[in-house]
C-alpha cells in the first residue's frame, strides 16, 4: 500500500487537535484509535494535513531535473511549499532520490521542520530541521535524527532536504508538469488548474 492511501486510511474525524503536535499523536493513537505504531511522526503528518490531503507525484523526468539542479547554501527562510504539511510521492517502482520512494513534512509545535522518507524497502528514517535555513552550506549541514536510525547519518541522506527545498523552489518560480491529487480524487496542477498527463517531466 502506498504511504498515500496509508494516510488516508487514517480516520480523524471527530478528532480535536489542541495544537501540540506530540501529545496530539499519543492522544490520538491511545484514546481515539486505539493502536500502537512505530512511526508516530506518520500520525503527526495525518494530523497536520487535516481534512485534506494533497499528494504531489514526482515523474522521472522532474526527479532528474532536480537532482541536476545544484545550490552551495539553503535559502535564508524556509519556502512557501515546505512551511505547510506536503507528502511526494514517485511513480510505482521509482525513486524520488537514493532509494527513497515518498517523502512527507511538517512543522511540529516548535517550529522544526519534521522530515519522514520511506525506502523502497518499507523502512522509514525521520529527521528534523531546526536552523538550516539561515543561509547554512549543505557542506554545514546536520541534522538531528528523530528515530536513532543509523542511516540517518550516512551523507546520502542530507540529499533529501536540499532535494525538496530545491522542489520548492522551482514551484514557486515556474509552471511544473508536478502531479497533485487531494482526497477528493481531483488532480490539479500548482495552479489549482486540471493537471494534464505527463508521461515525463
Amino acid at each position: 500500500m502506498r504511504i498515500a492511501d496509508m494516510l488516508r486510511a487514517l480516520d480523524i474525524k471527530g478528532f480535536k487537535r489542541s495544537g501540540i503536535m506530540k501529545h496530539d499523536v499519543e492522544r490520538f493513537c491511545n484514546e481515539y484509535a486505539h493502536f500502537s505504531t512505530n512511526n508516530p511522526f506518520m500520525v503527526g503528518l495525518r494530523l497536520a494535513f487535516g481534512d485534506t490531503i494533497t499528494v504531489h507525484t514526482i515523474t522521472g523526468g522532474v526527479c532528474g531535473k532536480i537532482r541536476n539542479t545544484h545550490i552551495e547554501h539553503l535559502p535564508n527562510g524556509r519556502p512557501a511549499f515546505l512551511k505547510k504539511p506536503f507528502l511526494l510521492e514517485a511513480r510505482e517502482g521509482e525513486s524520488l532520490i537514493n532509494s527513497i520512494q515518498t517523502i512527507g513534512g511538517y512543522i511540529d509545535e516548535e517550529s522544526n521542520l519534521i522530515i519522514i522518507s520511506w525506502f523502497l524497502d518499507g523502512s522509514f528514517l525521520v529527521q528534523r530541521e531546526a536552523y538550516a535555513f539561515v543561509g547554512i552550506s549543505l557542506n554545514d549541514l546536520e541534522f538531528t535524527n528523530a528515530t536513532d536510525y543509523e542511516a540517518g547519518g550516512k551523507s546520502e541522506n542530507k540529499n533529501t532536504l536540499p532535494f525538496i527545498t530545491i522542489l520548492a523552489l522551482m514551484l514557486e518560480a515556474e509552471r511544473t508538469p508536478i502531479q497533485v491529487s487531494d482526497t477528493s480524487g481531483v488532480k490539479k496542477n500548482k495552479h489549482n488548474k486540471p493537471a494534464k498527463n505527463e508521461s515525463n517531466g
